[in-house]
């Protein structure tokens, strides 16, 4: 018995967010990102510097992390009504369904159509995937699979 082969439909336009950060935006597909809130981190001294502590998020403690500190850059601000991206986990460990990304201000709606987007052939940080050109708009595609596997590294060591 043959089966037909179904073709896939992608989407013509991927409703996306361009998370504001210490230097260039973070481009991520609206379904990646639960909420943007606002709220005080709790520090915790025995996690790495990129590790800023943790979140009470609807009745749950999610870790929140600087970006620019998984890159190796410095960490600036103090962590007093921070805003935050909540993450859906992408690997779907029971052990990180959310966690947090500190933002540096309110999140712009983009909707990205593959027509619109340029890969930037030029050097990407640790827990960069690519750099893109949307219109005039330069941004970063975070690497989910890298941030949430050094997340889990790093809560198995504590």
């Amino acid at each position: 018995m043959e089966f037909a082969q179904k073709e896939i439909e992608y989407p013509q336009e991927v409703s996306s967010l361009l998370l504001p950060m210490q230097s260039l935006p973070l481009l991520l597909p609206n379904v990646a990102v639960a909420e943007i809130v606002t709220g005080n981190v709790t520090p915790n001294p025995r996690t790495p510097e990129w590790h800023l502590g943790s979140l009470s998020w609807r009745s749950v403690t999610i870790p929140v992390i600087s970006f620019e500190g998984l890159n190796n850059q410095p960490v600036e601000g103090d962590m007093l009504r921070v805003p935050m991206a909540v993450i859906n986990s992408f690997l779907g460990e029971d052990a990180l369904p959310f966690y947090a990304i500190r933002i540096t201000g309110i999140p712009r709606l983009v909707r990205v159509a593959s027509a619109d987007l340029e890969i930037d052939a030029g050097k990407t940080l640790a827990a960069e995937r690519v750099r893109v050109n949307i219109g005039e708009n330069k941004a970063a595609i975070p690497d989910l699979d890298f941030i949430e596997r050094k997340m889990l590294d790093k809560e198995g060591s504590d």
